[in-house]
Formats: C-alpha cells, structure tokens, sequence
C-alpha cells in the first residue's frame, strides 16, 4: 500500500486520470444518446478519448517537469541572479530547482512553474515570486485572517481585463505570479520583484532571513513552501 500511495495516488497521476475519466464519460454519454443506444461503439470511443487524454496531459506534465529543472539556467534566470546576487537553490533530488537570496533586506524563491493556476486559468505558464516576511499575527498569536484579507483585496487586479499577473498574500509571505510566454523579458520580472518589495515597504511588512524561512517550512512545508508538486518529497 506504501508503493501505491508514493508513486500513484500521491502523484499527479491521479489528476490525469481524473480528467481523462471526466472527457471520456462525458463523450460515452453523448455518443449513447446520439447512436440510439449504440454501447459498444460508445465505450470504444470513450476508451479511445481516456487514452488520448491521459496521454496528452502526462506528456504535457513530463516535459513541463523538465523545464522547470532547466529553466534556471535560461537566460531570464541567469540575468536575474546575476542582476539581484541570488543563488541557485536545489531541492528534492533536484527535482526542484529555483533561485533564492536576500534582494533589499527581504528573502525571496523565485521557480518556474508550469502548472499554472493563475486567475484560475490554465493559457499561461507561471514564474512565481516568493517574497517572504515576518508572520501576520494577532494579540493572540493566531493568524490575522482579517489583515490577509483586507491585503488581498486592496491588491486584486481589478481591471476590465485580466492581467499577466496576480498578487496573494499569505501568513508570511506575499507571492506574484507573472505569466510567462516567449516574450517574457528579465526587465519584465526585475519589475514584479520590486513591485513585490514596493508592497512590502508600503504595508510595513517586516523582513525575516533564511533561517527563520526554513523553520517555518519545516514545520509546514505545504503552506509555507513553494506551491508546486516538485518542491515535496512525495
């Protein structure tokens, strides 16, 4: 049970199967009442449209994965850490591979990743920006829920159209996700590190080093690490 649930259930296989079963059954439905009840042909498709997509969607992740190891060392990444004194940070068995360091008193990950969630879209592949401060706290100690979502709001993107970026703020840290494209330029996301650093200045968000950062993630690394599948040892 401990091999099924390390290399199956707990991987992303699990999401391609999910997606592949929804297309499949949907389409076998639809075949059912537009064949006059044909089953066979129905089920054929339908396992015929699970295989395509299954392979689609593990392919798009596989070589997805692969460019997430190689894109630190692309040109946007290279100029950012030589332009920012950044370095190269390697976790997992390599599988996760980003940058990190102090830029003006603040410590930053910064990874590629391609399973974009951005604005609950799936057209743009990420470069995501970790910028991590001291923990939002209450008198009690607790998590200031109500400060996050006051924070959050202010910093929506409330424009007619959606843009290439969102920024969220967590407990301690704020992220920006920039969409990425082949245009994307290190200009470009120079700009949203400092955008980044502009937020934390103006809301008075107090700097942590390193070594704080790796204490909270390893009390929880889910919520206080990078929010993709590489960064954990699953």
């Amino acid at each position: 049970m401990g091999f099924l649930y390390k290399y199956f259930l707990s991987s992303s296989l699990r999401i391609y199967l999910s997606v592949s079963l929804f297309f499949a059954v949907v389409f076998t439905v639809i075949l059912l009442f537009s064949t006059d009840g044909d089953i066979k042909l129905s089920l054929i498709v339908g396992l015929v449209i699970f295989i395509v997509v299954f392979i689609f969607a593990y392919l798009n992740d596989h070589f997805g994965e692969k460019k997430h190891i190689s894109f630190v060392h692309g040109k946007v990444f290279r100029e950012i850490k030589d332009k920012m004194n950044l370095d190269i940070e390697r976790l997992n068995n390599n599988k996760y591979k980003g940058l990190k360091g102090v830029y003006k008193e603040y410590y930053f990950k910064i990874y590629y990743d391609w399973n974009t969630s951005i604005s609950n879209r799936n057209i743009y592949r990420e470069i995501c920006i970790m910028l991590y401060f001291s923990p939002l706290l209450t008198s009690d100690d607790s998590f200031d829920i109500r400060l996050l979502d006051k924070l959050n709001e202010k910093y929506k993107d409330k424009g007619i159209f959606v843009s290439k970026s969102e920024i969220k703020l967590e407990a301690s840290y704020l992220k920006v996700s920039r969409g990425y494209t082949l245009f994307t330029s290190t200009e470009d996301i120079a700009k949203q590190i400092e955008r980044a650093v502009e937020i934390a200045n103006i809301e008075n968000l107090k700097p942590i080093d390193e070594k704080v950062v790796n204490g909270l993630i390893e009390e929880d690394s889910y919520y206080y690490g990078p929010d993709i599948e590489t960064f954990y040892d699953v």
